[in-house]
């Protein structure tokens, strides 16, 4: 079988040949490319071109004995590094680097790649994730199963770009119908496109668009900014918009059984959270309900009837926007 080694890095001989009685004095080696030929004993050649060569080692002994010895070996052409990669990224994102090396008389067993920012990793098509902005340098070192090596650096193979920082601020970010007109302020970072979505089903291309809200609900509004180099960031900031707070209550009512303005009720609108208290003209409270459809019926705790007269009712009720409400004030029971 034949001996393999790579082309391109010299070639080692080493002379094994014995002698029972005397001595060598003479080594005559031939390469086989004739073009190379020595007389050390250990030489070292380089061959020209990939390929079989018949090597021819002679030796001569001081008596005049002479002796040779042919065997083959295989110069093999080593692998071609070669790669490409994600040339330019942005700060965050997965940067791939694809294998594409050639071996055309052997197989490769190793890749070690320097991906330029200290981090060596020995996989074929292998991703990383660079910590900070900046070019690189990578390079791919290649090893057959002859153990021929090859490398191969780009410079600048990578271009890591910073991100832009999305951000904006809101005129408000609470309010009621009356006032849904809302500007917003762009004051993102290293950005020069813009996209809006107002979760409203509009959108808009402008720095600093004004929008009005037509509808009584949360809306989760994002800014989605991409820099000169194509990175890319956004947020999300939320709108709420609520209705307008009203609270109305009647000034009597007549609990009788008769279905019409049996319960004294507090109605309004945009009413988050809601407390009342009933008082008799004593101070003590004959009723309370933390439930605005909950009203008083004109009975006590124990459902006695009271009586006919004026009660003084106290509500504290909290809208949307988590301002107080505080309404004071009397009622007539009547029957």
């Amino acid at each position: 079988m034949s001996e393999q080694f790579c082309f391109g890095t010299p070639t080692y001989f080493a002379d094994y040949s014995a002698l029972s009685n005397g001595s060598i004095i003479k080594f005559e080696w031939e390469f086989g490319d004739d073009l190379g030929n020595t007389i050390f004993q250990h030489p070292s050649y380089t061959y020209g071109n990939p390929g079989i060569y018949s090597v021819n080692l002679t030796v001569t002994s001081d008596l005049g004995c002479v002796s040779s010895l042919i065997r083959d070996i295989i110069i093999t052409k080593p692998p071609i590094a070669d790669f490409s990669t994600d040339a330019n990224t942005c700060l965050g994102d997965e940067t791939r680097f694809i294998d594409q090396s050639i071996s055309v008389s052997s197989t490769i067993i190793s890749w070690e790649w320097n991906i330029g920012d200290g981090t060596v990793l020995a996989i074929q098509n292998p991703t990383h994730q660079y910590k900070y902005a900046q070019n690189f340098d990578v390079t791919l070192s290649l090893v057959s199963e002859e153990g021929c090596k090859h490398d191969t650096t780009i410079v600048n193979a990578v271009k890591v770009f910073d991100n832009p920082l999305a951000d904006f601020n809101a005129s408000t970010y609470n309010t009621t119908e009356l006032t849904s007109e809302i500007n917003f302020y762009n004051n993102s970072l290293g950005a020069n496109s813009y996209f809006w979505n107002f979760d409203n089903g509009v959108t808009s291309s402008e720095l600093n668009p004004i929008i009005d809200f037509l509808d009584i609900r949360a809306f989760d509004v994002l800014l989605h900014v991409i820099s000169a180099d194509g990175c890319e960031d956004d947020i999300i900031k939320t709108i709420n918009i609520t209705p307008e707070f009203a609270l109305y209550t009647p000034s009597a009512f007549t609990p009788n059984g008769d279905g019409d303005n049996d319960v004294f009720l507090a109605e309004g609108n945009g009413v988050d959270s809601f407390e009342m208290q009933v008082f008799d003209r004593w101070g003590g409270i004959v009723f309370e309900s933390s439930d605005i459809e909950y009203g008083w019926n004109g009975l006590d705790a124990s459902d006695n009837i009271l009586g006919l007269g004026i009660y003084v009712f106290h509500i504290s009720a909290y809208d949307y926007n988590g301002k107080l409400w505080v309404y004071n004030g009397e009622l007539n029971l009547m029957r």
